[in-house]
C-alpha cells in the first residue's frame, strides 16, 4: 500500500508543472469574466435605482400637485358655486389615490401587482380629469385647475413610464446576474484546485521522502508503526485520486 501511494505521489509530480501552468492560465481568465459579469450587474443594478427613483419622484410631484388643486379649488369655490369637478368626485379621486398608493407603499408586491396599481392610479387621474374637462366648458374660470388636472396625469404618466422601465430592465438583468453567480462558483473551484496543487508541491517531495526513508530503514507497512497510520495514508490516497494527471479540465479534475 505505501509502495503504491508513493508511485502515486511520484505520478502527480510528474504531471504537475503541466496543470498548474493550466489551471493558473484558466484562473486568470475566470477572473475577468468575473470581474467583468460583476460590473455588467453593477451598471443594471445602478439603472434600476436610478428610475426607481425618478418613479418615486414622480409620485412625490403627483401628490404635491393634488395638494396644490386642493388648496386652488379652496380659492375659487367662493366665486364659482358649481365647481367642474364637485366634491363627491374630488373626494372619489382622493380616496382612490390614496388607497392605490397605500397598497403600493405597505404590501410585498409582485411586479405584475406594481404594473396594475401604476395602471390604476394613471386611469384613475386620466378619468376624472376627463370628466372635470367636459364640465369645463360651462366654467372657464376654472381652467387653472383643468392645467393642474394635466400636471397631474402627467405625473402618473411619468411614474407608470419609469416603473415600467425599471421592472422591465430588472427582468432582462436576471440572466447576467445568473451568470455572475455560476462564473463565481467556477471560479471558487479552481482556486480550490490550485490551492491543492500548491499543497502537492510543496509537500509531495518532502512526503515521498519520508516513506521511502522508513522503507529503506526496513520497517514494513506491517510494523505496529503502521498501524495507525494507515487510516492516515488511505484518507491520503483517497485525496489525491481526485486530481489524477490527465488531459480533462480543471473543473472534472476536482469533481
Amino acid at each position: 500500500m505505501i509502495e503504491s501511494m508513493i508511485a502515486r505521489r511520484r505520478t502527480a509530480l510528474d504531471g504537475l508543472e503541466s496543470r498548474m501552468t493550466k489551471v493558473e492560465s484558466e484562473l486568470s481568465e475566470l477572473q475577468l469574466r468575473v470581474n467583468g459579469a460583476q460590473e455588467q450587474r453593477d451598471k443594471i443594478n445602478a439603472e434600476v435605482a436610478r428610475l426607481k427613483e425618478l418613479r418615486d419622484s414622480n409620485q412625490v410631484q403627483a401628490r404635491d400637485i393634488l395638494d396644490k388643486i386642493t388648496q386652488v379649488r379652496a380659492e375659487l369655490e367662493g366665486d364659482s358655486p358649481i365647481p367642474p369637478d364637485p366634491r363627491w368626485a374630488r373626494e372619489r379621486l382622493q380616496r382612490g389615490i390614496e388607497e392605490l398608493e397605500g397598497r403600493f407603499e405597505i404590501s410585498a408586491l409582485d411586479r405584475d401587482a406594481e404594473r396594475r396599481l401604476m395602471r390604476e392610479m394613471r386611469e384613475l387621474a386620466h378619468q376624472h380629469s376627463e370628466w372635470v374637462n367636459k364640465r369645463q366648458k360651462e366654467h372657464p374660470e376654472w381652467s387653472v385647475i383643468h392645467e393642474l388636472h394635466r400636471r397631474l396625469n402627467e405625473a402618473y404618466d411619468a411614474a407608470r413610464g419609469n416603473h415600467e422601465a425599471l421592472v422591465q430592465l430588472a427582468e432582462a438583468s436576471e440572466p447576467f446576474h445568473d451568470e455572475y453567480l455560476r462564473l463565481g462558483e467556477e471560479l471558487k473551484r479552481h482556486q480550490a484546485l490550485h490551492a491543492s496543487l500548491l499543497g502537492e508541491r510543496e509537500h509531495g517531495p518532502s512526503a515521498i521522502a519520508f516513506w521511502r526513508g522508513l522503507l529503506d530503514a526496513g520497517l514494513t507497512e506491517e510494523h505496529e508503526l503502521f498501524v495507525d497510520s494507515r487510516a492516515i495514508a488511505l484518507s491520503v490516497e483517497q485525496a489525491l485520486s481526485q486530481y489524477p494527471p490527465t488531459s480533462k479540465k480543471p473543473q472534472e479534475e476536482s469533481e
